[in-house]
């Protein structure tokens, strides 16, 4: 541009161009200059980032893990960036080295861009002790965790072997007026049991971590299996008592003969089935008196609830007749006339009032 001629003769005329190859010439370098101030900004920000992630790295690496979960987590993460990240990084080290050649030749770099850039070369050379450094938190870290596992292990053993105990508490359990209890410490032993299952998956799993064999609580499973008849029983027992209460003292109009027909069904074949299951667990022929009672007291509850059962099934006939939805008022006056006295419910009716005022007249209209 500088070298350009700055006259051209046209004919007549003379195109002196002087002003405009200047002015071209000073553009061009203010344009220069700001692709080298924006060459340089994106520079810093490239080596910033670098040099943050370099850390972020390092931070981790030399960072103590609080758990087995956090500890493998750990693990794989810097496996992962010393066979794969790390490299990307050095690729990314190559191009920095290559801008800043450039830059060095056209630029002119403020201590602060001096200091960016050398940290982001150094990073590389630190990683190395860093990665050893790690590897010494790792094991100790591992050990570590290796020895806590061990130690909750022992401990959860106890914690069945109580739960156990717990569990012949339910052998003596045998009076019917207090199954409310009875369900409460059922579904606490339970709750416990299921906890523990959880106890046992997480075990496993710091296990399969650890690269030992997987530990079975066998123990867990026979105090459920043993528990669960119990449970079902107290369960049945207070669900069925509150449906008594409802049919018997609640609203006659909201009885309904056909679901209490199968609700009375299932609560008779549950306790049927419970009470087999006890009596299948006594054994008779054992030395000790603990084995030779044991179920007794389910069966006792499984019997006396049973009999309740086939007790109120009695009344099925006359609830399907006098809680028919279909029955009008003419049907109520027709079998008042034949019993002779009014059987017809008002507001105050209840089942229980009905039963208690049946009669052999009764029995003939049904």
């Amino acid at each position: 541009v500088y070298n350009s001629r700055k006259v051209i003769r046209m004919g007549m005329f003379e195109l002196h161009c002087d002003e405009l190859i200047r002015a071209l010439s000073k553009r061009a370098d203010n344009l220069c200059a700001k692709i080298l101030i924006k060459m340089s900004k994106t520079n810093m920000d490239l080596n910033k980032t670098l040099c943050e992630e370099y850390e972020a790295i390092a931070n981790k690496a030399l960072a103590t893990p609080a758990a087995t979960e956090q500890l493998m987590e750990l693990k794989h993460y810097i496996e992962k960036v010393r066979e794969t990240t790390i490299f990307e990084l050095e690729d990314r080290i190559i191009l920095a080295k290559k801008r800043l050649e450039f830059l060095v030749d056209y630029t002119s770099m403020s201590p602060a861009e001096m200091r960016i850039n050398s940290e982001a070369f150094n990073w590389h050379s630190r990683m190395p002790p860093i990665f050893e450094e790690h590897e010494e938190i790792i094991g100790a870290s591992k050990r570590q965790a290796e020895n806590a596992l061990k130690l909750r292990r022992d401990r959860f053993v106890e914690e069945l072997e109580g739960y156990s105990k717990q569990l012949e508490e339910f052998e003596t359990f045998g009076d019917a007026g207090e199954v409310n209890r009875y369900l409460k410490k059922a579904q606490t032993l339970n709750a416990r049991l299921e906890a523990a299952q959880e106890k046992i998956e997480q075990f496993n799993l710091e296990e399969e971590a650890f690269e030992w064999e997987l530990t079975k609580y066998p123990l867990r499973k026979k105090i459920l299996d043993v528990l669960t008849p119990y449970h079902k029983l107290y369960e049945t027992t207070v669900e069925f008592q509150t449906k008594y209460k409802d049919w018997m003292d609640g609203s006659f109009d909201d009885i309904d003969p056909d679901d209490v027909d199968g609700e009375v069904g299932n609560f008779w074949r549950t306790l049927y089935k419970l009470e087999k299951t006890f009596a299948n667990q006594a054994n008779p022929e054992a030395m000790s008196s603990k084995e030779r009672e044991k179920g007794v007291a389910g069966k006792t509850i499984a019997f006396k609830m049973k009999t309740k059962v086939a007790d109120f099934k009695e009344n099925l006939p006359l609830i399907q007749c006098i809680c028919n939805k279909g029955m009008r008022d003419r049907h109520w006056e027709q079998m008042s006339k034949i019993v002779e006295f009014s059987i017809k419910p008002d507001s105050d009716t209840t089942l229980r009032k009905m039963i208690a005022s049946d009669k052999p007249e009764m029995h003939w209209v049904l």
